[in-house]
C-alpha cells in the first residue's frame, strides 16, 4: 500500500434535535430541517452493484432500506443478513412501547470500488421514534475482494503497525479521550479510490 494513503475521516453526526412528532403524521420542524439538508452532507456514490430496496409500512414501524445487489455472493449474503437483523431488532424494540405514530427506520448506502479491486459498502441511517429523546444513528460497512469473492477485513489489507498509526492519527486529529476509546476505532471502514475512509 502506498505510504501516501489519503485518509478520509467521517464522524457520525450527533443529533441535538428531538424526533417527536408534533401532530399526527407530521415531524418536528427541527427534524424536518435536518432531513432537508441530508443531501448536502455527502453526495451519493454508487460505484458497484444495482440498487435494491426493502420497504415496509407497518402500524408501528415504517422501514426504508436501500442496499446494493452485487455479483459477489458473500457480500450480498452478509448485507441481506444484516438488513434482516436490523429490521428485526427495531421491530422487537417497539414491542412494548406506547406510540401514537409509527417509528421510522431509514437507511441509505454508498458503494465504492477501489483501485485494488476491493468493493466497500457503507450504510448510514437513522431510527426515529417518539419514545426516544434523540434519533439513533446507524452505521455499518462491508468490504469484499472482487477477485476472490471473499469478505475482507482491514487486517488483511494493512499491517498491525499501519493500523496503529491510523488509530494514533484519529486520536490526535479529533482529540479523542482515552475513556471514550472503545475496543476498535477501525471497525467501520471503506476503501475508496481516494484511500481509506474511517467512520467513527
Amino acid at each position: 500500500m502506498k505510504k501516501a494513503l489519503c485518509l478520509l475521516l467521517t464522524i457520525a453526526l450527533l443529533f441535538l434535535c428531538g424526533c417527536s412528532k408534533t401532530e399526527k403524521g407530521k415531524v418536528s420542524e427541527v427534524f424536518k430541517s435536518y432531513l432537508d439538508r441530508t443531501d448536502s452532507f455527502e453526495a451519493v456514490v454508487h460505484e458497484y452493484g444495482e440498487e435494491e430496496s426493502t420497504i415496509m409500512f407497518g402500524e408501528r414501524l415504517s422501514v426504508t432500506v436501500l442496499h446494493p445487489k452485487t455479483d459477489i455472493a458473500s457480500l450480498d449474503e452478509a448485507i441481506n443478513g444484516w438488513v434482516a437483523d436490523l429490521i428485526t431488532y427495531y421491530q422487537l424494540e417497539i414491542t412494548d412501547k406506547e406510540m401514537e405514530n409509527p417509528a421510522e427506520l431509514t437507511v441509505v448506502y454508498n458503494s465504492y470500488k477501489s483501485k485494488r479491486d476491493i468493493v466497500s459498502v457503507e450504510f448510514t441511517g437513522i431510527y426515529c421514534s417518539e419514545y426516544l429523546a434523540h434519533p439513533e444513528n446507524i452505521t455499518k460497512t462491508f468490504s469484499a475482494d472482487i477477485r476472490t469473492g471473499k469478505l475482507v477485513g482491514l487486517s488483511e489489507l494493512m499491517s498491525e503497525e499501519k493500523r496503529e498509526l491510523v488509530k494514533e492519527r484519529l486520536i490526535e486529529e479529533f482529540g479523542i479521550l482515552e475513556k471514550d476509546i472503545y475496543s476498535d476505532l477501525l471497525s467501520e471502514w471503506a476503501l475508496t479510490k481516494d484511500g481509506l475512509k474511517i467512520i467513527l
